[in-house]
């Protein structure tokens, strides 16, 4: 894990397939300096992607990095990873396009 990486993880269920756990059972985390990671989830299913749909994508504890933040002093949101974002497959030339957002806003939000 590199600073500015993210991902997710049901720590407390590890041996649990991504199928069988519930809304509760998911976090996401990021590294934000070296040895310093916070739990980001707030910020992360209000922006990025849901718990259900971290579910659904398999995506929970995977080994993958999920998101990063693109710049940690405010002045750059953080995206999607392999073109999710805002719960929905963005191609990769399209969030190039809108600069790296893609996605218009809250559609198919949900905790």
């Amino acid at each position: 894990i590199k600073v500015g990486d993210g991902w997710s993880s049901a720590s407390l269920k590890l041996e649990t397939p991504n199928e069988n756990l519930a809304d509760s059972d998911i976090r996401f985390y990021g590294c934000i300096a070296k040895h310093q990671v916070i739990d980001c989830t707030d910020w992360v299913v209000n922006t990025l992607v849901t718990k259900s749909s971290a579910r659904a994508l398999g995506v929970v504890d995977n080994g993958r990095v999920l998101f990063t933040f693109g710049n940690l002093n405010g002045k750059e949101e953080g995206k999607g990873v392999d073109g999710w974002v805002l719960d929905k497959y963005v191609p990769e030339e399209e969030q190039e396009e809108d600069g790296g957002g893609g996605g218009s806003g809250g559609e198919g939000k949900g905790k």
